[in-house]
């Protein structure tokens, strides 16, 4: 039973949706009763487990947009986790000769509920996808034909030329707009997020100051448009590192600018997202699976 007067769970529960306790969160979270939410805005782990294990996975995404949390702030490896328990219950609950197969079915459709509310983690979910069952999603052969290639070919369609999707899908578009969101949280976010990163990430991002051909981010940092520019990039690239993004829940101002980006242009959000999430795989600065 879930202790009213205290949010405390179960460490290994977002591993583990077996708990008899999930029913009970299941109709605690659903219901008017808000005691548990402070607990799981700030466990993104949990947040993720929940989407796949409760009951109505559409109403308590619902319920996260009214607590003003995007679920573009989960990282890719809370996602997996999430796969990787959600396959593994289903698998001993059914036991039986098809049980991968309607497993898959399963996580497949709460994908689908998931990119109905965040079409940004489309290459996220093309990615857990592919890594689980060799799906070969758009996102994927781009990931592979960058690889191949020049991974920075994925940079510079974000930023070079008249026709980058940064003057095609925001500054053209906006270009009568005189009030952007405006913050210096992008350079607070780059800095913490340099910080926990390990060597090969940190390698990268020092490249990135320092040599203009392997520039990941706009240059104009000080511009008022600077934010609305490269936090989603920003975003996307962490969001498939190693480095977990709990940073972003520890003060909420970070989670509205965020939810405030999202209503500035969710299309912008959503390209230069999932442009970061690509350059992180192509980059090799994304997580390891393991297949279990």
């Amino acid at each position: 039973m879930v202790n009213h007067g205290s949010t405390e769970l179960p460490s290994d529960l977002a591993a583990n949706f077996h708990y008899p306790l999930w029913l009970e969160i299941d109709r605690l979270l659903l219901s008017n009763n808000t005691s548990l939410w402070p607990h799981f805005l700030q466990n993104h782990s949990l947040i993720a487990a929940a989407v796949f294990r409760l009951e109505n996975e559409c109403e308590f995404l619902n319920q996260l947009i009214k607590y003003n949390f995007s679920v573009e702030l989960i990282g890719y490896s809370d996602w997996l986790n999430a796969v990787n328990a959600c396959n593994k219950f289903w698998i001993d609950l059914l036991d039986g000769s098809d049980a991968q197969d309607m497993a898959r079915l399963y996580i497949k459709g709460r994908i689908e509920a998931i990119l109905q509310v965040a079409p940004s983690l489309s290459t996220v979910m093309a990615w857990i996808e592919y890594q689980r069952w060799d799906d070969l999603s758009e996102s994927v052969l781009e990931v592979a034909l960058a690889k191949s290639q020049d991974a920075y070919n994925l940079v510079d369609q974000l930023w070079q030329g008249e026709d980058s999707l940064l003057q095609t899908k925001l500054l053209r578009t906006h270009s009568s707009v005189e009030v952007w969101p405006s913050s210096k949280l992008f350079t607070k976010a780059l800095n913490a997020f340099y910080k926990k990163s390990p060597q090969n990430i940190q390698r990268i991002l020092d490249q990135s100051n320092s040599d203009q051909r392997r520039v990941l981010f706009w240059p104009l940092i000080h511009d008022y448009k600077c934010a609305v520019v490269n936090l989603p990039v920003l975003c996307g690239f962490w969001s498939m590192s190693s480095v977990p993004m709990a940073w972003w829940s520890h003060h909420p101002e970070r989670q509205r600018f965020i939810k405030e980006l999202l209503s500035f242009d969710p299309i912008w959000f959503q390209v230069a997202y999932n442009q970061g999430c690509k350059i992180a795989l192509a980059l090799d600065a994304h997580c390891e699976f393991n297949r279990e």
